[in-house]
C-alpha cells in the first residue's frame, strides 16, 4: 500500500512537472523557536500560507493554528499545493522534514514566493512550548 501511494506520488509529480522547469525558490530552512522568535507576525499575516504536510489524522491530533493540511503523500498534494501556494509567503512543516522536503520539490516546479521551512517540524514546534491547536483528551467516564 505504502508503494502504491509513493508511486502515484511520483507519477503526479513527473505529471505536474512535465514540460515545466524547476523554479529558482528561496527557502530559507530554520527552527521553530528561531522561527517563532524573529517571524512570529507571518503566522497571521494575509499573505502567508501555513502548509503542513502531514496526514489528516497527524493533524487532526495538532497543528499550528492557521495551517492547511496537505497530505504530500496523497496523488493530489501537487494539485493541492497549486491551489494554496497562491501567497508571496508559504511557511512549510511537517513531523520531521521528509514532507517539507517532498512540498518544496514540487512547489519548485510552479512556485516562485518565498518559502519558509520549519527544520524541526512539529515535534521542535511542540517541544519548544509554541501555541498549537490541539483535540482535547478525551475525558475519562468513571462509574460510581
Amino acid at each position: 500500500m505504502v508503494m502504491i501511494k509513493s508511486y502515484m506520488l511520483l507519477l503526479a509529480f513527473l505529471i505536474l512537472s512535465a514540460g515545466l522547469q524547476s523554479q529558482d525558490i528561496r527557502v530559507t530552512e530554520i527552527n521553530s523557536y528561531e522561527f517563532f522568535k524573529d517571524h512570529k507576525k507571518l503566522l497571521t499575516h494575509e499573505k502567508v500560507k501555513i502548509l503542513d504536510g502531514r496526514t489528516d489524522s497527524m493533524f487532526q491530533v495538532q497543528h499550528i493554528h492557521g495551517a492547511i493540511n496537505i497530505d504530500v503523500d496523497l496523488c493530489n498534494a501537487a494539485k493541492r499545493l497549486q491551489e494554496e501556494a497562491t501567497t508571496p509567503v508559504v511557511v512549510v512543516y511537517c513531523t520531521s522534514n521528509r514532507r517539507s522536503r517532498d512540498m518544496i520539490k514540487i512547489l519548485s516546479t510552479f512556485y516562485q514566493g518565498e518559502v519558509y521551512l520549519i527544520s524541526d517540524g512539529i515535534r521542535g514546534w511542540s517541544n519548544n512550548d509554541l501555541p498549537l491547536l490541539q483535540r482535547p483528551s478525551p475525558k475519562c467516564i468513571q462509574e460510581e
